[in-house]
Formats: structure tokens, sequence, C-alpha cells
């Protein structure tokens, strides 16, 4: 079993843009009416956003609501991370599970890689038959997600460490050593 912390820090800070955009969002929500009724004054770069919520005040609505609803979920996602403190990484039972979820079969997993996009980093999980797996998934939610994450990605497993502790390269040979080394037992 290995373990990751979470960055604190850096998750008090997303919390903090978080509570901003719902504030911003929520008085556009709420005054919705009085925001779409002036009519834009001209065509300019950035005028379509006024022509397009002119007189639709529902539409302004629908779309703060949108955002609101979005970056609450992420807020309370970040919360629960938070009181959790760390997560669990563990090969049982030939998968390889994180807290109580399996992931995937240790024997399904080839190889795994950093991927750096601008500041977000990933773990990508290669898989011997990514289309295998894809087409065991039963939800469709997360059947749709892979299809989509293996489209970009060239494997449908991936794994954010935007929020750990600890250096993408260290989790990484702590992930390696794990299914690896527990599987030449």
């Amino acid at each position: 079993m290995i373990s990751f912390e979470y960055n604190r820090k850096k998750m008090f800070l997303w919390m903090l843009f978080s509570i901003l955009i719902i504030l911003l969002f929520s008085y556009d929500f709420i005054n919705a009416e009085d925001l779409t009724s002036k009519r834009p004054e001209s065509y300019s770069k950035y005028s379509y956003v006024g022509h397009f919520f002119y007189k639709s005040p529902n539409l302004l609505r629908f779309f703060c609501g949108f955002i609101v609803f979005l970056f609450l979920y992420f807020f309370v996602s970040l919360i629960r991370k938070i009181i959790k403190g760390n997560v669990f990484y563990e090969n049982r039972n030939g998968f390889l599970i994180c807290g109580d979820v399996k992931i995937v079969k240790i024997s399904d997993i080839k190889n795994f890689d950093v991927k750096k996009i601008n500041r977000n980093i990933y773990i990508r999980i290669h898989l011997k038959d990514s289309k295998k797996f894809i087409k065991e998934e039963t939800n469709f939610l997360k059947k749709l997600n892979f299809h989509l994450v293996n489209y970009t990605e060239k494997t449908p497993l991936i794994m954010s460490v935007d929020f750990f502790q600890e250096k993408p390269d260290l989790i990484l040979d702590k992930l390696k050593k794990l299914v690896f080394n527990s599987e030449l037992k």
C-alpha cells in the first residue's frame, strides 16, 4: 500500500477561486433581468456576449446556474479531499485499488508515464488492451469518458497528480514499484 498526501495550500487557493466564481455568477443569476435589458452599444470584439444574452434572462440564468453548480461541485470535492488528507493505492487481489475502488487488473497494465500539459500533470496508465477494458465497463458515462480519454491520450486511464504533495516522478516510481514488483511475487 502506498499513500500520497494532498497539497492543502494549493487546494485552499482553488477553493478561494471557486468561491469568487460562485459569488460572481450568483450575482449575475440574481440580476439577470437587469443585465439582459440593456441593448449592447455596438458590434465590437467582445460584444457578442451582450448580443447573445440580450433580452434572454432565462438563458443567462441557465448559463450562470450551470457555472455555479460546476464550481460548487468542484468546491465540495476539494473539501472532501482536504478532510480525507491522503489518497491510498494498493495492490489487492490482483487489482490496482484507489481507496476502495477497483481501477484496473494489475495483469492488464503495460506501463506508466508522466505527461505535463501546461501546468497540469497526469500519470497515464497504459493498458495491454484498451478496447477490451472500455468494453467491459458497464456505466455509460464512465465508458464515454474512457473513450474520450483513450482518443486523446492513447490510454483510457489517467491519474491527475495536480493536488498531490509529492513530485510526479516520485509518484510514478512508487506506482511502478507497487504494480510491477508485486506482480513478480
